[in-house]
């Protein structure tokens, strides 16, 4: 057998299997993804409704109120149906997706379907606001938050600040969001608004694209990758230069 042969094959794969492994990492990373799905499947220039998210609202228009501002699994504020002593609130879970929805080069986080009941609609009530989802109210009240079949107080209001909600009564309720209780007042946190927006045609977004933002580690992952890749390559030059 011819060693010099052997050896140049070994270099050759070893080269192959580094690249092939540094080609998987960035494609699993959402880098080099070529092929793509489409949202909603609506006809070129046919109208469809999404939810874009927004860092403020706009008093008359709807929304979804979400935990984060991530692409990836989410929950919504979801109406359990409103009676007279109040329903507690309840959270659906929901699909956050990246694509340039409105044609400016940038890409946009948007949900692309609801249903009714987490479509909260906004009107305008003094400083503030009413939440309604058809005709129920989310208001506070007695120490906590709940969803009423009829307005318990007409001069009271929501406020949207910071990424916060905030409820005037008596006292002021924060509508609050914990993986162990869902939905409900407490210590103000972060909640995030999705309005209900209208783009023509299709939204196109890859099939492989990643379903969360990119962090700090993912990208320490790529670059070890980087430098394994290359320390092989030198590896194998160095042995066929000794050669």
């Amino acid at each position: 057998m011819n060693t010099a042969k052997t050896n140049h094959f070994g270099r050759r794969l070893i080269s192959l299997l580094l690249a092939v492994m540094l080609i998987a990492s960035l494609c699993v990373s959402g880098i080099g993804s070529f092929s793509a799905v489409t949202v909603n499947k609506a006809a070129t220039g046919e109208d469809q409704i999404v939810y874009k998210l927004v860092d403020t609202i706009t008093v008359g228009n709807e929304y979804l109120i979400v935990n984060t501002n991530e692409a990836g699994d989410a929950f919504a504020l979801k109406n359990n149906g409103g009676t007279s002593g109040g329903t507690s609130m309840a959270a659906e879970s929901v699909k956050i997706l990246s694509a340039d929805i409105d044609a400016d080069s940038t890409a946009d986080l948007f949900i692309a379907d609801a249903a009714e009941d987490i479509v909260w609609q906004t009107t305008e009530n003094g400083e503030g606001f009413n939440l309604t989802n058809g005709t129920d109210y989310l208001e506070g009240k007695s120490g906590s938050i709940k969803i009423y079949d009829a307005q318990q107080n007409a001069v009271r209001s929501w406020k949207y600040t910071d990424s916060k909600f905030q409820f005037n009564n008596s006292a002021t309720y924060n509508l609050y969001y914990s993986s162990r209780n869902g939905f409900s007042a407490g210590t103000s946190r972060n909640l995030y608004v999705f309005e209900k927006t209208t783009v023509s045609g299709e939204i196109v977004i890859p099939t492989d694209a990643p379903t969360e933002a990119p962090t700090e580690a993912r990208s320490q992952e790529r670059r070890r990758l980087l430098l394994r890749y290359k320390h092989g390559r030198n590896f194998c030059l160095r042995r066929k230069l000794r050669r």
